[in-house]
């Protein structure tokens, strides 16, 4: 049993199988209960069918095994990261925990760890909170710091928030897809692909000696300090 300090009394039923892949960026879960839940008054449960559920034995041995489970059940997931913004990667023949909140009558999922061979490609938020009081309010990319991972699309950011007054917000942006990164402070910013820089700014400025071995493309001002600045092979743009 499991108070979660907002009026709920959270009571673990058992498990469960997905019997569909968990949509992007949704929270609802089709799950049909195992044989271990006992089905009470207000689980919805009234058609059986066949599931096939994957699962790795004692010996590390990957099985699969037809379970005859109840059909009815939509519920949304239940957070056991207080970081994490969505749900983990869910795909159909995962099981699942099923709990239920005795005061509403409620059921909710979570995940189970030790199925990462089921998941093909992962996708995950996670939001740090930039509040300097509580307050009664969802964290959001507004007033939290952000990372975001997702070998599904090739992309990993990292993003800060000015909600207490920072001289700058920070964008930090890697994707495998395009082959580029991007790192953007208040607006202006600077994109590396394979040989070639772009500055998006007003100014370029340069301290130190630089030496440039590719295309340098700069959408402003450059100014160079020092004499040792050299372009091999393709002028400066």
């Amino acid at each position: 049993m499991s108070n979660s300090g907002n009026g709920a009394i959270l009571v673990i039923m058992g498990t469960g199988i997905a019997t569909k892949d968990l949509e992007e960026g949704q929270l609802y879960l089709d799950v049909n209960p195992s044989q271990s839940v006992v089905p009470d008054a207000d689980m919805p449960i009234d058609k059986t069918k066949d599931v096939k559920s994957k699962y790795t034995d004692s010996k590390g041995n990957k099985q699969s095994a037809n379970k005859k489970v109840g059909l009815g059940l939509k519920m949304p997931w239940l957070s056991m990261n207080s970081n994490r913004a969505l749900p983990p990667t869910v795909v159909k023949g995962m099981e699942v925990f099923i709990w239920k909140n005795i005061l509403s009558n409620d059921y909710y999922w979570s995940s189970w760890d030790g199925q990462e061979d089921l998941i093909p490609q992962e996708q995950a938020l996670f939001l740090f909170s930039n509040l300097k009081k509580p307050q009664k309010v969802p964290r959001d990319q507004k007033n939290s710091w952000a990372v975001g991972i997702s070998p599904k699309t090739g992309e990993l950011f990292v993003h800060t928030t000015n909600n207490n007054g920072e001289k700058a917000v920070f964008k930090f942006d890697f994707s495998t897809k395009t082959g580029k990164a991007i790192m953007n402070v208040n607006g202006s910013s600077v994109e590396i692909s394979a040989g070639e820089i772009t500055f998006n700014t007003a100014n370029v400025v340069f301290n130190s000696n630089v030496t440039i071995n590719g295309n340098l493309n700069s959408k402003g001002n450059s100014k160079f300090n020092e004499k040792g600045f050299t372009v091999t092979d393709v002028p400066l743009k």
